[in-house]
């Protein structure tokens, strides 16, 4: 796994689209949509039939979960 993007920040008032979320992650979009399916990552919100989003204060707590996850490797 690459490893994930500590420059970018994420803004917790933002919503973020999957592709965003995988940039974010280092990670391709069809792993973040893994992750989502499989319950690495919860599931995103709809807004509308083709738009799902994340929620940035979620964003965050996961790549801080995935980071001490790392860590205690």
């Amino acid at each position: 796994m690459r490893p994930i993007n500590q420059k970018q920040p994420i803004n917790p008032q933002f919503l973020y689209r999957a592709s965003e979320c995988a940039r974010l992650f280092g990670v391709s979009l069809t792993t973040w949509w893994r992750w989502s399916s499989s319950g690495k990552a919860k599931r995103g919100v709809r807004l509308a039939p083709r738009i799902i989003v994340w929620e940035g204060e979620y964003l965050l707590e996961l790549k801080h979960k995935l980071i001490t996850s790392e860590e205690e490797c």
